[in-house]
């Protein structure tokens, strides 16, 4: 039987400690990136997604550009002028982390926090996660669960895992094993495999009748948010 508890220490601890683990989704793609000067015109002429790939670019290096944390945050941050939530998150981490910025926990957070308010679900992961167990922000079950809904409700598979983890601990939520069965039932349709083993670990801790409302709300769920999606 999977321990969440443990399993959400573990990808907490993944977060805390990597930089990269804020940049895990809707990262820009720069594989076909092939005249940086192209790219860099663009940019300056105000093209959001320019600027964003010239951060990224600059953030990790790819083939002849050499890594500079001060250009990365550079055209993060004209990104971010342009409210675009993925660069909010972007450069919040490279505040949070000090690179190629002074080191700012309460600039980090309140990108952090504008990303996730503006719909960005990677971001509204993260929150939950930092909630969860207190980091930078107030420690907060509640708060967790309140941000891991938001994503979850956009169809974030990962927001509905952890939506399920919380109904079935009890934390920031009355235990619910009916509403936990069914936010991994979503996630389970989504292609998760962690979802799917903890659906079949919870069913053999349920009873028949709440198997069956749990399918129904499951069902509901569904075809409130992936078909709609």
């Amino acid at each position: 039987m999977i321990n969440k508890s443990f399993l959400i220490s573990i990808f907490t601890a993944l977060v805390m400690i990597s930089s990269n683990a804020f940049a895990v989704k809707d990262i820009p793609d720069v594989t076909n990136v092939k005249d940086i000067k192209q790219l860099i015109k663009e940019a300056k002429a105000g093209d959001v997604e320019s600027q964003k790939k010239l951060g990224y670019i600059y953030e990790f290096g790819i083939d002849s550009v050499s890594i500079d944390s001060k250009k990365a945050v550079h055209w993060y941050n004209k990104a971010v002028e342009q409210n675009d939530t993925t660069a909010m998150r972007f450069l919040g981490k490279m505040y949070k982390f000090g690179i190629g910025v002074e080191e700012d926990i309460d600039k980090s957070r309140e990108l952090f926090i504008k990303s996730a308010e503006a719909g960005n679900t990677t971001s509204q992961i993260l929150l939950g996660i930092m909630h969860d167990v207190g980091d930078t922000v107030p420690k907060s079950d509640f708060e967790a669960v309140k941000w891991f809904r938001k994503a979850a409700e956009q169809g974030n598979v990962e927001g509905q895992y952890f939506l399920g983890v919380m109904y079935e601990l009890g934390k920031g939520v009355p235990e619910d094993f009916v509403e936990a069965f069914a936010w991994y039932s979503i996630a389970t349709s989504q292609g998760s495999f962690t979802a799917k083993q903890s659906k079949e670990a919870l069913r053999d801790r349920m009873i028949i009748e709440d198997i069956s409302k749990a399918q129904k709300l499951s069902k509901q769920y569904h075809d409130k948010i992936i078909v709609k999606k």
